[in-house]
């Protein structure tokens, strides 16, 4: 069986800044891989690469379905590749359909299976009753349906989404998870790069942490979340008592804590705390909630 991606020693440079270096990575295909990291992280970078769209600094291996991705085989191999980026890519005036037809038509589908292609496009991403509306009167989440139709016309082995869910409303982003589940049951792989990162862990097979342009955990969420145990306790603190309550804690068993700071103060979550009347004890309010991969990507990425 081929491989969906594989890197090996890549690294892309903007000057004397590396903001991505990838060591070793293989994706295998038929499954939906999430990289979350914050704004900045190289996720973006990434997509870039994978696609062919920016040439590494440096690359022993980049390979897409066993193929090198490099500007000479760009042409032949992008329509392996459907990239999605957001829905400012659609033409406003086009209706749905026509914003597909017109990739199909861009990248050279032939004549005799456009409609269909467009039809089974449009049919996947659950909007074939809106195919005769102009992009410019849909709401933002049919906005990004109707892109990663686009992306799906020329049947695409893989498919890359930046940020698929970003400025969606929550069943808006639900909708364009449904479609990315309905694509995996289909057979092709996902690579969904995103920043929001509580909402991914139904979604994905796999997780990858990147933080400062590096990989720093991959596992299945599960196995990221097994870090952090099944709950948390997150406390509202002002600054100058974040050493006496995180020492407080200590004394109480709880090893593990992390801090997040904004402009209403700290927030301290607990990560082992062994009973919530341990926190009552020291008269602290707190919120317990179940833990997420946020939580996760705090403790493993040390950020």
């Amino acid at each position: 069986m081929d491989t969906a991606i594989r890197i090996s020693n890549l690294r892309k440079d903007f000057g004397a800044v590396t903001v991505l270096d990838i060591d070793a990575l293989t994706i295998e295909p038929g499954t939906v891989t999430a990289f979350i990291g914050p704004n900045g992280a190289g996720k973006t970078t990434l997509v870039k690469l994978i696609s062919g769209i920016w040439a590494p600094t440096r690359a022993k291996v980049l390979t897409v379905f066993d193929e090198p991705v490099d500007q000479s085989v760009r042409r032949r191999s992008t329509t392996n590749v459907g990239v999605v980026v957001d829905s400012s890519q659609l033409f406003g005036m086009l209706t749905v359909e026509e914003n597909v037809d017109y990739m199909a038509r861009l990248y050279h589908v032939p004549k005799a299976d456009r409609a269909e292609r467009v039809r089974a496009a449009l049919e996947a991403c659950g909007i074939t009753d809106r195919a005769h509306d102009r992009a410019w009167t849909l709401s933002t989440g049919l906005k990004q349906r109707a892109n990663i139709a686009r992306a799906l016309v020329t049947k695409p082995r893989l498919l890359l989404l930046d940020e698929p869910t970003s400025g969606l409303d929550p069943v808006s982003a639900e909708q364009v998870y449904d479609t990315i589940l309905a694509l995996r049951g289909a057979g092709i792989t996902v690579v969904a790069c995103t920043h929001i990162m509580a909402e991914v862990s139904d979604l994905s097979d796999r997780v990858l942490f990147i933080n400062h342009g590096k990989v720093v955990a991959d596992g299945s969420p599960t196995e990221l979340l097994s870090h952090v145990g099944r709950v948390v306790h997150t406390i509202r603190l002002p600054q100058d008592r974040l050493d006496q309550t995180r020492a407080q804690l200590l004394d109480h068993g709880v090893k593990r804590t992390v801090v997040r700071r904004d402009e209403q103060g700290v927030l301290l979550t607990a990560l082992d705390c062994p009973d919530s009347r341990v926190l009552e004890s020291l008269g602290f309010d707190f919120e317990r909630r179940a833990a997420d991969l946020r939580d996760a990507f705090l403790v493993l990425a040390g950020d």
